[in-house]
């Protein structure tokens, strides 16, 4: 059996002018992750229909693939699996102080070496990428935990009675993360165009 690999796709945000209408960017930023969510399955050799959400708001599986967008001003992301994923992008930046209480406890933060803002975006991008995974919504932040900080490449977080792993990747002031229980013969390579030299070098 040959080895499955699934590519999360980052990309700079197209048409985020600041002259253009709030409304008008974020369009952008959603019409922008659909096309490399698309991107993502066309580089797999599979097409994707149209990509839609069921009542509770969450992406339904399209042509049987599950997929996972996330967008901010900077960057936009997007995958494609045959099994359920989670995606998200978080730029580092001063939040408020409500954010913060959530985000995670005294313990998980010494996890990551002390409260910094780059370790907030860090960990607020790795329970998203969880929560959407298991398709739970923000209300889910406080009861998914931190429990190891094994590399700077991933996390391990509880949610749900169970651990998951949270694939990572740092790059221009944003943290990527992905979370999908891999099967032993699938292989997660990441395709973010603004990756610095040394972090592509990295990844060989």
């Amino acid at each position: 059996m040959s080895t499955l690999r699934i590519h999360p796709v980052i990309r700079r945000t197209p048409g985020q002018d600041p002259s253009l209408p709030a409304a008008v960017r974020v369009a952008n930023q959603r019409r922008g992750a659909r096309a490399v969510c698309h991107q993502c399955a066309d580089s797999m050799g599979h097409h994707l229909r149209r990509l839609t959400r069921d009542d509770q708001g969450q992406p339904e599986p399209s042509n049987g693939w599950h997929w996972a967008i996330s967008h901010t001003q900077s960057f936009v992301g997007g995958l494609v699996a045959p099994f359920p994923i989670g995606i998200y992008v978080a730029r580092v930046r001063h939040r408020g102080q409500e954010l913060v209480r959530i985000s995670g406890t005294r313990f998980e933060y010494e996890l990551l070496g002390g409260f910094r803002w780059q370790a907030f975006a860090r960990l607020w991008s790795a329970k998203e990428a969880v929560l959407r995974k298991e398709r739970s919504d923000i209300s889910g932040m406080e009861s998914c935990r931190l429990t190891a900080a094994p590399s700077e490449r991933g996390l391990v977080l509880h949610f749900r009675g169970r651990h998951h792993y949270v694939h990572q990747r740092f790059s221009n002031g944003h943290y990527a993360s992905v979370c999908a229980d891999l099967p032993d013969d699938t292989v997660l390579e990441w395709d973010w165009l603004d990756l610095p030299p040394e972090h592509k070098q990295a990844q060989a």
